[in-house]
Order: C-alpha cells, then sequence, then structure tokens
C-alpha cells in the first residue's frame, strides 16, 4: 500500500502536549471522546506511527528523540523523556479515575441490592 509522506520530523513533545491538552479538556468537559483521544495519541509512542516503531524505550525508561522521514531517531535527550513521562502521567491519571469509577459503581450496585 501506498505510505503517506511525512515531510517534517515527528517529536515526542508534540505528542505530549496534545495529550496534556486533551487531559485538560476532559478535565473542563468530562467527555469520554477526550480520553479515547489521549489513548490514541498515547500509542504513537508504542508503534502507532508512520513507521511502526515504538518510541519509548522500555529497557532504559527513555524515549527516544522522534521520528523522521524513514528512521527513528535513537537519541534519548531529557527533553524527550521528560515529556514522555508527563503524558504517561496524564494517562495514567485517566487509567486511575477510571479505577475508581469502577469501584464507586460496584459499591453503589452492592448497596442497592
Amino acid at each position: 500500500k501506498d505510505k503517506e509522506v511525512h515531510p517534517f520530523g515527528e517529536q515526542p513533545i508534540d505528542v505530549s502536549y496534545t495529550i496534556i491538552a486533551l487531559h485538560e479538556f476532559n478535565n473542563c468537559f468530562n467527555e469520554n471522546k477526550y480520553v479515547a483521544y489521549m489513548k490514541t495519541a498515547f500509542e504513537w509512542y508504542l508503534g502507532n506511527n508512520h513507521l511502526s516503531q515504538i518510541v519509548y524505550n522500555p529497557i532504559s525508561g527513555g524515549c527516544y528523540d522522534g521520528l523522521e522521514h524513514d528512521h527513528v531517531n535513537i537519541n534519548q535527550g531529557a527533553e524527550s523523556t521528560v515529556t514522555y513521562l508527563m503524558a504517561r502521567l496524564c494517562i495514567e491519571k485517566e487509567i486511575q479515575k477510571q479505577h475508581e469509577f469502577a469501584e464507586i459503581m460496584e459499591i453503589e450496585n452492592s448497596t442497592e441490592q
């Protein structure tokens, strides 16, 4: 299949700021679509990108510096790692909120019976 040409590099900071903005939208408007968008954006780090390559390095805990047209920039600078961790924190907060909500619903359902 033909692949779309990406004339510009993709950097973790851009994805992270997108996730942070979506997190804030969800905090303001409380709409689940923003959480879904956050998860989709976060998948970029895990290989859902134009190169189908992981950007987060699970061995070092770092994050590669981005994607070029045809390769991953394997440098792992502080900015990339910090912005990855900021995005991950937002995702983990949303997962925690979902677990807490599920627990509350379970308690409410058990007291109604």
